[in-house]
């Protein structure tokens, strides 16, 4: 529990360098988001400058750059870790990952939720791109930073090799579980 400083003071005394990957996602309530993303962030940064941590690595999201993040409460609090993290006075690197595939991964099993009904829900006109990364090569991008120490204050946003259409994408996860693409249903906004 990153407000709950005892829990993990001693894990950071001898280290120089901190890889902040927790976070709250999906579903949680938007005061959790506040509390875990924000707030916790805040309670790890003070604690890496009183153990004299000299590096500091956040993984944020792509989120935190949509033009609109009134309704997004993830976004606004990874928003404000990353201002807290610029203002720590810590050497940091920012990677921002895009929407993250893999084994286990929650916006997955979403997605193929959705790609498996007998009709896709389509929401808009499905044109909307995205730009999915797999874990590991998320993971790459990450040891990337640490092996190459690249701590000068720099943002990294990390997506997948190929940008396609949510459409493309559903069709894509449906057509892997089943074996054909399905029929869509364009639901407007």
């Amino acid at each position: 529990d990153h407000l709950a400083p005892e829990t993990y003071r001693h894990a950071l005394a001898g280290i120089d360098v901190v890889v902040h990957l927790a976070a709250s996602t999906g579903r949680a309530s938007p005061e959790e988001h506040w509390r875990t993303n924000a707030l916790g962030t805040e309670t790890l940064l003070r604690e890496c400058r009183d153990a004299g941590i000299r590096r500091f690595l956040f993984v944020s999201s792509i989120a935190v750059t949509f033009p609109d993040l009134s309704g997004y409460p993830y976004a606004q609090a990874k928003t404000r870790a990353e201002e807290s993290v610029r203002a720590s006075g810590i050497a940091y690197a920012i990677v921002r990952p895009t929407m993250v595939l893999g084994p286990g991964s929650p916006i997955l099993a979403a997605l193929s939720t959705l790609a498996l009904l007998p009709v896709i829900p389509i929401f808009g006109n499905g044109r909307t791109p995205v730009q999915p990364v797999f874990v590991d090569d998320l993971v790459s991008a990450i040891l990337t930073v640490l092996d190459h120490d690249f701590f000068a204050d720099e943002i990294f946003e990390v997506g997948g090799r190929a940008t396609v259409s949510i459409e493309e994408l559903l069709q894509a996860v449906r057509v892997d579980r089943t074996g054909r693409p399905g029929r869509v249903w364009h639901v407007p906004l």
